[in-house]
């Protein structure tokens, strides 16, 4: 629960009785906006109107408490956990996305993913392998996980206009990006881990978002000419 007159998150936790109350206050500088969880319920970040992101974790006693603050220069616009909820990522009106790790039940800065313009978002895949970061800079960047834990950029896919919108496909094999340039855009990754283009829809109108269908087979695009389509992805013989 928010309450933004004394900058103050309230968490919630549920009784033995089956009640509701208060187990943990957060203080947060300016105010919070939105807040998340992680996958398994054991973390919690908080985007705040002072340019942070606070990393909260859950503790045996059924508190949270306070284990960590990501800094940006500028708004934070998203902030995401992998679904194994080791890595989170943030996006910023400062140009950059950041990921945090948790190492040694401490979270650590591992990557800082600079644009040249504002971040729109930025999403993990399924697999966690692999972050894509989209940029009102006309471009969308994929970073992956290496071996060593820290993250290396793989791809920067180029359109003449913002970048709208840019996910992963569920098999985490591919990426689709939606631009106001007309354009949609669809990546995928090759056995040496190589990120190539494989398709590209356009039209005369400005693409507000795509994204993959469950199965990874379809796309399905929005636009500003009120219009939604569906591409199927068929492979090469």
């Amino acid at each position: 629960m928010f309450n933004p007159a004394n900058f103050v998150i309230e968490i919630l936790g549920q009784t033995a009785a089956g009640l509701w109350a208060v187990t943990s206050t957060i203080q947060t500088e300016g105010g919070a906006g939105s807040a998340q969880f992680s996958a398994d319920s054991c973390h919690l970040v908080i985007i705040t109107f002072a340019s942070t992101a606070i990393i909260c974790d859950l503790q045996a006693d059924g508190s949270w408490k306070k284990m960590g603050t990501i800094k940006h220069d500028f708004w934070v616009k998203s902030a995401n956990f992998s679904a194994d909820c080791v890595h989170v990522v943030t996006a910023g009106d400062d140009h950059k996305a950041k990921i945090h790790s948790q190492i040694a039940g401490s979270w650590k800065e591992k990557a800082c993913i600079v644009h040249d313009k504002k971040v729109t978002s930025a999403n993990f895949s399924a697999d966690c392998q692999h972050v894509v970061t989209a940029s009102d800079d006309g471009t969308a960047k994929i970073s992956s996980l290496q071996t060593d834990g820290s993250w290396k950029l793989k791809a920067n896919i180029v359109h003449q206009d913002k970048v709208l919108s840019a996910s992963f496909s569920a098999d985490a094999c591919h990426v689709v990006t939606a631009s106001i340039d007309g354009v949609v855009k669809i990546y995928g990754v090759d056995a040496n881990g190589s990120w190539l283009q494989k398709a590209a829809i356009q039209k005369k109108t400005e693409f507000t978002a795509a994204s993959f269908s469950a199965d990874s087979r379809n796309v399905v695009t929005v636009s500003q000419d009120n219009k939604v389509r569906i591409a199927e992805l068929r492979k090469k013989d």
